[in-house]
């Protein structure tokens, strides 16, 4: 399972070989975020004066990647808990109210 997770987690990043359920593709909305915050992370190093390898920099995007990592793996386990929920949630809808349908009740003052 956990290979299963870490094989999904590199499809939708691309790190594997290229598929079409990769979200950082040349001009996806992900690319241009992932280009943006890289350009930022240079023009900020600029201005420190430090390398782009400065510890504290690559501390921040190191645990932005480990944050988007642990975010990716959770909703995972997400889609499969609901498919595994599809896959025994009984032939007929489920009501969430006690109330019939088209029982509501107009707001008062309203006719």
């Amino acid at each position: 399972m956990e290979r299963e997770k870490e094989d999904a987690y590199c499809r939708v990043l691309g790190l594997a070989e290229p598929c079409a359920e990769s979200l950082f593709t040349p001009g996806s909305t992900c690319d241009r975020l992932y280009l943006a915050a890289y350009d930022a992370r240079s023009r900020l190093a600029g201005r420190l004066g430090t390398d782009f390898e400065d510890r504290d920099l690559e501390i921040l995007w190191q645990t932005l990647e480990a944050i988007q990592h642990a975010v990716a793996r959770r909703m995972y386990d997400c889609g499969r808990a609901r498919e595994r929920w599809r896959g025994s949630a009984p032939t007929s809808a489920v009501r969430q109210s006690a109330r019939p349908p088209g029982a509501r009740q107009p707001p008062p003052g309203r006719n």
